[in-house]
């Protein structure tokens, strides 16, 4: 009985000493990743990335700005060619 008991005791051990030694690998690589995350990019960069991000959203803008322009042209082509086939005499369709 005590030969059980001692091996128990081991496998207890062991098992304690391994879930100890996974948590600290963890903690580690839980710090290496928040370092390589946080750490790794330069302010420069950042600065860059964020200059580049408006540029994109006012680019955006821009883009709804001349679909709307382009529209207010074709309407106003329309119109103009209305207006000029009503002033021609003799070619009403």
């Amino acid at each position: 009985m005590d030969r059980e008991f001692l091996g128990l005791w081991i496998m207890a051990t062991a098992t304690g000493a391994g879930v100890w030694v996974l948590r600290l690998i963890g903690r580690h690589l839980e710090r290496k990743h928040e370092r390589t995350v946080t750490g790794a990019v330069p302010d420069r960069l950042v600065a860059r990335l964020e200059e580049l991000e408006q540029r994109v959203d006012a680019a955006a803008l821009l883009e709804d700005r001349i679909a709307e322009v382009e529209e207010r042209l074709d309407f106003s082509e329309r119109m103009l060619a209305q207006h000029v086939q009503e002033q021609l005499p003799g070619e009403r369709h």
